[in-house]
């Protein structure tokens, strides 16, 4: 199987456009482009980056093509795997790393250190977990290691079968200590695919 076979058959998600112009899309055939607008500025020279679950590398590409430096944590190998040829075909180099990020005996996240990346993404991740107090970890550790920047995706409505959900006001008192809210904004009126959700942006006080 060529590369190109193997992410057409794999990518999920989220949408590509490879070199060759051929058009990448999720089975929604939703665009998510629109949301780099909402996250992302144009030149992120000299910034590190470090998306937590990165799945098929959507995020942690686009940064790298704004010349971010980039490091993508992802548990699943066939994501990993996807996100690789992506990135090759993309011409960039990711720093991509197969692992948990959270409480458990395989956690990634503790093997960083406190400020260590400029941006880092939460996105549409913690509400994964089957209890609050492992989506509060997570989060609480993607805040420790961030230096400027935390981005977040969160669940803010019971969201069927999701378990765990953020009130916008719980996100804000929890990320209070060492961010203020930049923005705040609706998932679908970023670009997103999915109701009741909310992205952040919060900035380091």
């Amino acid at each position: 199987m060529t590369a190109k076979d193997y992410i057409l058959q794999n990518a999920r998600y989220h949408n590509f456009t490879l070199s060759d112009g051929t058009e990448v899309t999720p089975s929604d055939g939703h665009n998510f482009y629109p949301l780099l607008d909402v996250i992302f500025s144009d030149d992120m020279s000299g910034k590190t980056l470090l998306d937590i679950g990165c799945s098929n590398g959507f995020y942690t590409t686009e940064a790298a093509k704004r010349n971010a430096k980039c490091t993508g944590v992802e548990s699943s190998p066939a994501f990993l795997k996807t996100a690789s040829l992506i990135a090759k075909d993309a011409s960039v180099e990711i720093d991509f790393i197969n692992g948990f990020w959270g409480r458990s005996s395989h956690s990634l996240s503790e093997s960083f250190s406190d400020d260590g990346f400029d941006i880092v993404l939460l996105m549409n991740v913690i509400h994964h977990n089957d209890t609050r107090e492992a989506a509060d970890y997570q989060l609480t550790e993607a805040m420790r290691v961030a230096s400027e920047v935390l981005i977040l995706c969160v669940v803010n409505e019971e969201d069927k079968p999701n378990k765990i959900y953020y009130p916008n006001d719980d996100i804000k008192k929890i990320v209070s200590s060492k961010f203020s809210i930049d923005k705040e904004v609706p998932y679908l009126e970023a670009g997103g695919n999915c109701t009741g959700r909310t992205i952040f942006t919060c900035k380091r006080l």
